[in-house]
């Protein structure tokens, strides 16, 4: 309740408090997509109070804080693997399986490091090229965005996260569906995600809480940057680049009687704080379908205040023949089903769900379950629990 949100565009600045923007419910889901999906602006929501570790996108920046950030920016550096750097402390919230005898030996599951960022070896200071486009060219603020960025990969062991099991998978999965369906006609991984089907009351019946969904969206973000996408290096360039992504944002489901749930708008808040701060500048474009009619009107208002660079990433539509083009540019033959309108059957692909990158990806959470012995947690329907 008691945050504010700081807008910047393009050097000027606005500022709303909390209690406002929810008497004006577009105003959320027009801050998840210009901060989570188009780095359009620096978004940054401030929360005074916070009983959130992994949640807390931005903080306070303060000289202890800095110190911490740059040494682990100097161990980094001098080549330390970020298993080295960030140790698990062995500590799981989670179910143990009693008496398993399938046993993994360790050399059939890889150890995860995390790529270090295009542009840091580079830079005299070592600041990723992604933070200093986000900071405009500001070294300063580039600098210090991106010491908060590595205090809290640090605080929260960020960079050991795809090597700790995370039992509650698929129940994040069920909760906030969301998932890569493959790769655009460009090479880049696609995300799909579907706010309007964000399921508050089996989040209840399974007792997740926000943090718990914002760990499962870091490790599925961490997985396509280390895994799926990670720096590359160009054919006929000299430099490496980091990965980027296609947004397909399915506005299904979203009214004005959900975006005035108080608990939904938290979680897409402290989402959308961690995107904002720690993943800048990953945004190849967006692509926003099935859009209710007022959310063309609200967009129209935002639109003179983006970049031109930053415009030509968003393409809105509603349901008919332009966005079912879209989809296939996008897409090619394989569209996936729940996307796919009136389209015919037969140029659908199979469920999104079911694609080999989401495959591989859930194969790859059970790999490590299996090796340190903990269960995947079953997904509790809502009509089970009382």
């Amino acid at each position: 309740d008691n945050a504010v949100i700081s807008l910047e565009f393009s050097g000027s600045t606005r500022s709303i408090e909390w209690e406002k923007m929810t008497r004006c419910p577009t105003l959320p889901i027009i801050t998840l997509l210009l901060v989570q999906l188009t780095d359009a602006s620096r978004w940054v929501l401030l929360q005074r109070e916070s009983s959130s570790v992994i949640g807390n996108g931005v903080q306070q920046h303060d000289k202890n804080r800095t110190f911490a950030a740059l040494e682990y920016m100097r161990l980094l550096r001098a080549g330390s693997s970020s298993n080295e750097v960030s140790q698990d402390d062995g500590t799981i919230a989670s179910t143990i399986v009693e008496n398993e005898e399938v046993v993994q030996n360790e050399t059939e599951v890889e150890i995860i490091n995390v790529p270090r960022p295009s542009g840091m070896d580079e830079d005299p200071d070592g600041i990723p090229t992604r933070f200093l486009k986000m900071c405009k060219g500001n070294r300063k603020a580039a600098h210090d965005a991106y010491a908060d960025t590595l205090f809290w990969r640090k605080t929260n062991d960020i960079d050991d996260v795809l090597n700790r099991p995370h039992p509650n998978f698929d129940i994040c999965k069920a909760i906030t569906p969301h998932y890569f369906p493959g790769f655009d006609e460009v090479g880049n991984i696609i995300l799909v995600q579907r706010p309007g089907m964000l399921d508050l009351s089996l989040k209840k019946s399974n007792n997740m809480t926000d943090d718990d969904l914002v760990y499962h969206m870091v490790y599925v973000l961490e997985y396509c940057w280390s895994v799926i996408s990670p720096p590359k290096l160009p054919e006929g360039e000299s430099k490496m680049k980091d990965g980027v992504m296609t947004n397909v944002l399915d506005m299904t489901g979203v009214n004005m009687r959900m975006l005035r749930k108080k608990a939904m708008m938290d979680f897409i808040m402290q989402f959308v704080s961690v995107m904002s701060a720690h993943y800048p500048q990953r945004s190849y474009k967006t692509i926003i379908i099935n859009a209710p009619g007022w959310f063309g009107t609200v967009y129209r208002v935002f639109k003179p205040l983006l970049r031109e660079s930053t415009r030509k990433k968003i393409q809105i539509y509603s349901a008919g023949m332009r966005q079912e083009k879209a989809l296939s540019d996008v897409f090619g033959g394989s569209i996936p089903q729940e996307l796919c309108g009136r389209l015919d059957s037969d140029a659908a692909g199979k469920p999104g769900p079911q694609s080999d990158v989401e495959l591989e990806l859930r194969n790859f959470c059970v790999k490590r379950l299996q090796k340190h012995g903990v269960e995947m947690k079953k997904v509790t329907p809502k009509e089970e629990r009382v």
